[in-house]
């Protein structure tokens, strides 16, 4: 995995016509490793991929075409789109507040390459609308643990 993504931080991987970045081979990679189910699919995405880092991909199979298609879905941009009300709606990281300074986004995703070479600039770089969202929440962030949390 990190050769590939070694080689998409130095140019986009070209898929079936598609440039994909290491951000986007990160956020794909992350959907197929989060259930033990689509471990056949994740095999074959990290095998085609490596095949497209090495230029020698004709075409991808099944499972990595599907994820090209869903790059490009309208019903893709409409959950990013939801998932951002209701991601933004809450306090945020975690229940503090999301850092307005893009800087930090880049530092930490600078300083997880390091221990996290594969997912840690994807979770720890992620800037979202969240920082800038004009409303506060409506309601106190849940708390977790044996007490409840006076959030």
């Amino acid at each position: 995995m990190q050769q590939i993504l070694a080689e998409a931080e130095r140019r986009p991987l070209r898929v079936a016509g598609t440039r994909l970045d290491a951000p986007v081979v990160r956020l794909r990679l992350r959907q197929l490793i989060q259930d033990q189910e689509y471990d056949t699919s994740l095999a074959s995405v990290v095998r085609d991929l490596s095949a497209a880092a090495a230029g020698d991909l004709a075409e991808p199979g099944p499972d990595l075409s599907a994820l090209l298609a869903l790059l490009s879905s309208p019903e893709l941009a409409d959950s990013l789109a939801g998932g951002a009300l209701f991601m933004c709606g809450d306090g945020g990281w975690p229940a503090g507040g999301w850092p307005a300074d893009p800087e930090t986004y880049w530092r930490n995703s600078v300083r997880s390459r390091a221990t996290e070479p594969v997912f840690g600039p994807l979770v720890n770089g992620m800037i979202a609308p969240c920082a800038f969202w004009p409303t506060a929440p409506r309601e106190p962030g849940t708390g977790i643990g044996p007490t409840p949390c006076p959030c």
